[in-house]
Parts: C-alpha cells; sequence; structure tokens
C-alpha cells in the first residue's frame, strides 16, 4: 500500500539520521547509503517505491544521491568486510549500509568513544558504589532503589555498546593501515 511504502520510507530515513547523530557526522555531509530490501518487502513493490523516491530520502537524510543505491542483496563490500560499514535495521526486510569511511575519521571516533566510557565508567562505577552501601539500600524508598538499578543496567548497557564501536573504530584503523 502507499502508506505502507511511505511509511518505510520514513523509516530509513529515521535510522539514517539516528546514525549520523551517533556518529556525530557534520550536518553538510552528504554520505553514500546502500538500501537493502530482502524477502516479501521485495514482493510488495518496495524496492521500486524507494528506488523512485531516492532523491527523496537523499535529501531528507542528508545523503550522497549519485554514490546511494537500493538493492536486493548487500553491497559485496560490505559482505567482504561487515567491520567497514554500520548496518541500520529498518524493520524485516528492510536493512541500510553506510560505510563508515564515508562517515567518521575513526582515530578521532576513537578519542572521542574514550572519552564517553570513561565518564560512563564513572558514573556506572558512582551509582555501583551507592547501590552496593547499605546505608542507601536500606533507608531509600524502594522505588529509588529500583529506579538506580535501572539507570545502572542501562549505563552498563551504553558502555558496553561504546565499546563495541571503540573495537569496531579499532579494526577500521587497522584495516586503513594495510592499505
Amino acid at each position: 500500500t502507499a502508506v505502507g511504502r511511505f511509511d518505510a520510507i520514513q523509516a530509513v530515513v529515521r535510522a539514517v539520521r539516528n546514525a549520523r547523530a551517533e556518529y556525530a557526522v557534520e550536518p553538510a555531509r552528504r554520505i553514500p547509503a546502500f538500501v537493502v530490501i530482502t524477502g516479501t518487502c521485495a514482493d510488495t513493490g518496495l524496492q521500486a517505491a524507494l528506488a523512485e523516491e531516492l532523491a527523496l530520502v537523499s535529501t531528507l537524510a542528508r545523503l550522497d544521491a549519485d554514490a546511494s543505491s537500493v538493492a536486493s542483496e548487500p553491497p559485496v563490500a560490505a559482505v567482504a568486510d561487515p567491520g567497514a560499514f554500520v548496518q541500520l535495521v529498518v524493520s524485516e526486510g528492510v536493512e541500510v549500509y553506510l560505510p563508515l569511511s564515508g562517515i567518521v575519521d575513526p582515530v578521532k571516533e576513537i578519542g572521542r568513544l574514550t572519552k564517553q566510557a570513561a565518564k560512563l565508567e564513572k558514573e556506572a562505577g558512582g551509582l555501583a558504589g551507592r547501590l552496593q552501601s547499605p546505608k542507601f539500600v536500606d533507608k531509600a524508598p524502594a522505588e529509588v532503589v529500583e529506579k538506580s538499578k535501572r539507570e545502572l543496567s542501562e549505563l552498563e548497557d551504553q558502555l558496553a555498546s561504546v565499546r563495541a564501536r571503540v573495537g569496531q573504530m579499532e579494526t577500521l584503523v587497522a584495516a586503513n593501515a594495510k592499505q
């Protein structure tokens, strides 16, 4: 349906914009993207609709329209070297691949992520210390203790994500050094 296709286009734009924000891509920088439509989504005409609207998607998501494409299979480079791409799962059957080389300077990103990891470690350490304190656990209302536990869990998840991205960037630096 037309509404379903519009929702898919909107989801692709949202996913790319979120990735741009997450990787701190400069607003003016146009990046390439490879939209992959598989399974039942390809059968519904979504691939053709996205291909027709690639110029619109490129404008809204600030993509390099000439270097972007819509296909039924991931780019060969992404299959050969998955660490060099950000894979965004937009919905079932719809994925977007963004080449890291086009969106981030891995050395700068490692520095930024390392600072972010240190900040998260400090916050998580403080929260964990508070939760380990019998005084806090005994005197604080149960909902405050639960909220602190949830916050600690979220911080640990964020920290794991940041560390994974640091690893991804280090792999990219190593790959670039070999070339």
